[in-house]
């Protein structure tokens, strides 16, 4: 856990508050880092015409973030169904750690046949939990307009 104990020292007062609340505007800072880092951020796709590389086991296809972004882990639902899981997020032949806005790239999912669960042209979103939805709203400032949009969708 975080029970290190943060000693402040100063013979000025005022300038061991300013310490302090640096000190805590710097642990607000890295916590809304790490929330932003684990939790599912909004995001939309749009599977492309073409680009169907593998059927199943995984489904390989191309898409194109249409916005927010999207990450290997998240879960992608179309409509209100929840489709699969992203296992790996592929661009020229390099693993991506995530697909941004107007990006195309190529998704692979394990559970997902392509032609049943998902077809050329679908629209596909970003599954967001509750809990998910609670973390955003706590570091809403963070996010970029498009992904508020998205958020504001859902709420």
């Amino acid at each position: 856990g975080d029970n290190k104990v943060k000693i402040f020292h100063s013979d000025v007062i005022y300038r061991l508050i300013e310490d302090y609340q640096k000190w805590v505007g710097d642990k607000k800072k890295r916590l809304e880092e790490e929330i932003l880092e684990k939790v599912t951020r909004p995001g939309s796709v749009k599977v492309l015409t073409g680009y169907v590389f593998r059927q199943k086991n995984p489904a390989v296809f191309g898409v194109e973030v249409l916005k927010g972004i999207v990450k290997p882990g998240y879960r992608l639902k179309k409509g209100d169904k929840i489709i699969g899981e992203v296992k790996e997020i592929q661009s020229k032949g390099h693993n991506l750690q995530e697909a941004k806005a107007g990006e195309k790239v190529a998704l692979s999912m394990q559970d997902v046949t392509f032609g049943k669960d998902i077809k050329e042209g679908d629209l596909l979103e970003n599954f967001l939990s509750q809990s998910d939805l609670e973390k955003l709203e706590k570091i809403r400032h963070k996010l970029s307009g498009e992904e508020k949009e998205l958020l504001e969708k859902l709420e």
